[in-house]
């Protein structure tokens, strides 16, 4: 990839069928260590190389996606610790839904755009609404109270201690190298059109 002030050498991988943590996570581990050997810089691996993601996985009938579901499932990961008993939104009490209408109610991203992405019907998202309302997380006009501010707060606190194994396993060094090289490649996607912003997931360009 070509981007302004260089060239940087990406490598992507896709795991054959229904990702999961054994036997898939030890393929990516040699595809990674093999684009390394051919001078790549960044390897993009798929948001759910790990099952467990996208929640819509979890909200189907198990007889739904002629038995992707199932597959899913039994390829998930087991979490253990923290993480396990204090995942961000179950943690919280919220749905995936829940905590993306808490998202939505800051103003960083529109429901326009964030519920065609997700499947959401019309009716999911009302239901959502109600929920929210009933917990006084949400007022009449969909906006976060302070309570709503605060719990909003607390996920993403929680959020970034549940993702902070990988920052510290880098360093402080590492991490810089990782944004110097990603940054460029990032805003390249973006200003090619790419990626849009806003976007399904609130990223802005960096």
């Amino acid at each position: 990839m070509t981007i302004p002030g260089g060239e940087v050498r990406v490598a992507a991988y896709r795991p054959p069928g229904v990702p999961g943590p054994g036997r898939h996570g030890r393929r990516a581990r040699r595809q990674i260590k093999q684009a390394a050997a051919h001078r790549a810089r960044l390897v993009a691996l798929p948001e759910a190389i790990i099952p467990g993601y996208p929640d819509w996985v979890w909200r189907r009938p198990a007889w739904s996606y002629h038995g992707r579901q199932a597959r899913r499932s039994a390829s998930s990961a087991r979490l253990r610790g923290e993480a396990a008993t204090s995942w961000p939104g179950s943690a919280s009490g919220l749905r995936g839904i829940d905590a993306t209408l808490t998202l939505v109610a800051t103003g960083a991203i529109p429901r326009s755009l964030i519920q065609p992405t997700r499947g959401w019907s019309d009716d999911d998202w009302e239901q959502s609404v109600r929920r929210l309302q009933a917990r006084g997380l949400l007022d009449r006009g969909g906006r976060l109270t302070k309570t709503g501010g605060t719990l909003r707060r607390e996920v993403e606190d929680l959020t970034d201690r549940l993702a902070a194994g990988p920052v510290e396993r880098l360093g402080e060094t590492g991490v810089r190298q990782a944004i110097d090289l990603a940054t460029p490649v990032s805003r390249h996607l973006i200003d090619s059109g790419l990626i849009p912003v806003p976007n399904p997931i609130g990223a802005p360009r960096p």
